[in-house]
């Protein structure tokens, strides 16, 4: 019976120690997580996420929307950062705007730096922009690029037509230029009967906010039949030979037909005593002249009754 017991209990005791946890390492330690930030022993990191900012072209004198740089901080311990600075071939074509990349950049966290561009003439322009620490040392730099490239200018009139004809033979547009960079222009006639006009304009090289004028005249042939005439002032732009505007001409030549005759009556004179006729008492004379308005006829005078002959 005692034998049974104990053979139990040998049992019993050998599934406990296979049952039983094993005995843990109290010298072990948990493995460290990963994280982007560095070890609290790591020194700060600098980095931007852009190597480059590149503008798209743009009008000289005029300024494009902002683009952001971004500065982080991939290290474990904060980093003191100095101010943002421009620099390298043309820094002054380049602003910074809202700049958050001031004082101190703790660890795993970043900042940003707004860049606009505005390029004084056509042409490519580079500047470097550049992130120092407290003692001015570069932590990092991004390479910044833009062109000034002349668009079409813009470009406005005040009238959209001229009609024109015998009597008022001239007409005048006036031409503002509503851009910032310098526009050059070139004007010409154009349409069928364009030879029947002329103008004369000081529209070359318009300044931004500037104007300019246009006269033309209309001047058609002696010969011209009684009708209507027409053609175009175009206002070119002269850096790619385009045509930015233009304004309809209209001129008009009467019909003979048309043409109003009213007799010219000259102003009444006094004639002298000696030649006032006998015997009548004096009285002055008008002369009667009636004159057609047309270029093949000379002036005829209506006959003078035989007692007012001088």
């Amino acid at each position: 019976m005692n034998g049974g017991r104990g053979s139990r209990a040998g049992i019993l005791f050998g599934l406990c120690g296979v049952l039983a946890p094993a005995p843990t390492d109290s010298t072990a330690s948990a493995p460290t997580p990963t994280t982007q930030r560095g070890s609290p022993s790591d020194p700060a990191k600098i980095v931007t996420v852009e190597d480059m900012l590149t503008f798209d072209p743009l009008d000289p004198g005029s300024t494009n929307s902002s683009k952001t740089v971004h500065l982080s901080n991939e290290g474990g311990t904060a980093q003191l950062l100095g101010k943002a600075t421009l620099g390298g071939d043309n820094p002054d074509a380049f602003a910074l705007g809202v700049d958050t990349c001031v004082d101190t950049l703790a660890a795993a966290s970043g900042c940003t730096v707004d860049v606009t561009f505005t390029p004084s003439k056509e042409g490519d322009y580079a500047a470097t922009l550049t992130f120092p620490d407290a003692q001015g040392k570069t932590l990092a730099t991004v390479a910044l690029k833009g062109t000034g490239q002349a668009g079409t200018p813009d470009i406005s009139v005040d009238t959209a037509s001229l009609d024109l004809d015998q009597t008022s033979s001239s007409g005048t547009v006036n031409v503002s230029h509503n851009g910032k960079a310098d526009a050059n222009l070139s004007i010409s006639l154009q349409g069928a009967n364009s030879a029947y006009f002329t103008q004369q304009s000081d529209c070359g090289t318009v300044s931004g906010g500037g104007c300019c004028s246009i006269s033309v005249t209309f001047q058609p042939p002696g010969d011209a039949s009684g009708g209507m005439y027409y053609a175009t002032i175009d206002i070119n732009n002269t850096a790619d030979s385009s045509t930015i505007t233009t304004v309809d001409v209209k001129g008009t030549v009467a019909n003979s037909s048309d043409i109003v005759r009213r007799p010219l009556v000259c102003a009444p004179r006094c004639a002298p005593s000696h030649a006032r006729p006998r015997g009548k008492e004096a009285r002055d004379i008008p002369l009667r002249f009636s004159i057609p308005l047309t270029n093949d006829h000379a002036p005829t005078g209506s006959p003078l009754d035989e007692d007012e002959k001088i």
